[in-house]
Order: structure tokens, then sequence, then C-alpha cells
């Protein structure tokens, strides 16, 4: 029901409708197009070159088209009549790199299109009912999508356009668009910290700080402490340590209780 179009032509569909998005004088002439919203620099970033003479609109033309690519393995059918497809966006993910190889793209560019049939719908489910997302759920984004996450979301907004087609709600729409503007600008205004090339806290400051040896525990410190910067919870490297052994006193905690279990 919430498909106006069976899923071949809304592949289709979200293609032309990236294409109008990314079109200046197509975008300011359309009132739906025209609410989302959009940067100068969203025109370099989608001109960019990944390999090959393709650009980032090239490759997310080509996930726009396969972004859905494994609804058709993936369907279920509740009881209720509701149709559903679980893992179709990891499936998808697998089916794009598999054909973007068959037609000899590079390794860059199938991890590109991949990526964004992976998230494409991670851009509306970082918050509940598109409330404000947090700054952790931002952070996490960026972090896990990389030089995607623009690209990602502009497929998301195309593929809710190609869903609805002519059914599309205006109030819903601008509630929609809202929460896109929020995504960009969580997106595209990162804190200070993660720009700089000489972070507040490595691998060596925590090894030095609290006595750790090389080892998985800190880089998962590590990942912890830079989420934490990220979001304002750290503001130097003190805070840091301090967060990271607090991480450290709850990791002993709960093996404890875990050994305690395994005696009894």
């Amino acid at each position: 029901k919430e498909h106006y179009w069976d899923v071949f032509n809304h592949l289709l569909e979200t293609v032309g409708v990236f294409e109008r998005i990314i079109n200046g004088p197509e975008r300011a002439g359309d009132t739906a197009l025209s609410l989302l919203p959009w940067r100068s620099e969203m025109d370099d970033y989608f001109a960019m070159e990944v390999a090959a003479g393709h650009t980032r609109a090239t490759l997310t033309k080509l996930a726009c088209l396969l972004h859905d690519i494994a609804k058709p393995r993936t369907k279920t059918m509740e009881p209720s009549g509701r149709t559903r497809f679980f893992g179709h966006p990891d499936q998808g993910a697998e089916m794009a790199r598999e054909i973007m190889g068959r037609l000899h793209f590079s390794r860059k560019e199938s991890t590109f299109v991949s990526m964004a049939v992976s998230q494409h719908l991670r851009p509306t489910q970082l918050s509940h009912e598109l409330a404000p997302p947090t700054r952790r759920a931002l952070y996490r984004y960026r972090r896990d999508v990389a030089d995607v996450a623009v690209a990602t979301l502009y497929l998301s907004m195309a593929d809710y356009l190609a869903a609805r087609g002519p059914l599309l709600g205006m109030d819903e729409w601008r509630l929609r668009a809202a929460h896109y503007e929020r995504v960009l600008v969580g997106v595209c205004e990162t804190p200070e910290q993660e720009e700089t090339q000489h972070p507040l806290v490595d691998g060596h400051v925590l090894m030095e700080g609290l006595g750790l040896s090389p080892g998985p525990l800190v880089g998962r410190l590590l990942d912890a402490v830079q989420e934490a910067i990220a979001v304002g919870e750290v503001a130097n490297v003190g805070e840091a340590l301090e967060f990271a052994l607090q991480l450290l006193r709850v990791d002993d905690n709960e093996a404890n209780v875990q050994d305690t279990g395994r005696e009894e």
C-alpha cells in the first residue's frame, strides 16, 4: 500500500526522481522537489569522479536502480495480508556488488553502490517518527556510511517520492523534507574535532594513559571515546581517559558477574 508502482517501475521512477533532484531548474520548478534541502556544495559532491570517469551522480543513479532489487527474493506475506521484505537492503547490497563486478566496475565503485543500497533505509530510521535525530545517531551514520552518506540521503528522498508517486501527501512530505534537512546538516556540519587530522585521542594515548597493551580492546575503547567526543560528552584528553576507564570498569564488572555465574 505504500507503493504506487510495482518494484520494477518503482526502481525506474527512483532513477528519474533522483535525476530531477540534482537538476537545478527542475528542482526549483517542482513543488515537492523545491522543499528538499540543497546546498551549492552538493553540485560539487555529485560531480566528483569516483573512478574511471564515473561520478557520484552516475553511481547514485545505479544505486537508485538497484536499491530494491532483492525484494522478490525476500518477499513474505503475513497472516494479515501485509507484504514484508525483511533483509532486502543487505541482500540487495550483495546482489548489487555482484552486478557491478559483472559489468566491470572497479571495487571502489562497487563499494559505493552496494553501500548506498545496504543503507538506503537508514536516513529515515535515525529517529522515531522523523523526530530530530540525536548527535549520536548522526555521528554513527557518518561513521558507518562515510563518503556515501550524502548520496544515500538523496537516494532516500528519491525512493520515497518514487514510492508515493501521484499519491504523495504534501503535509507528510513537508515533515520528511524537514527531516532530510536536519540529516543533511548533521552530515555536512561535522564537529570541528572530527575534521582535524590530529585527533584528540588515539590508540597510543589510551595505551599510555591506561597501561594497556595493543589489541582489540584498545580499538573498541577508541571507537567509544571518539563517539563521545563527537557528541560532546568528552572535551579533553583527561575526560577521554576517564571515560575509557569507566568503560573498562564496566567490562570488568560484567566479566566478574559472568565468572560468578559459571562457578554457581
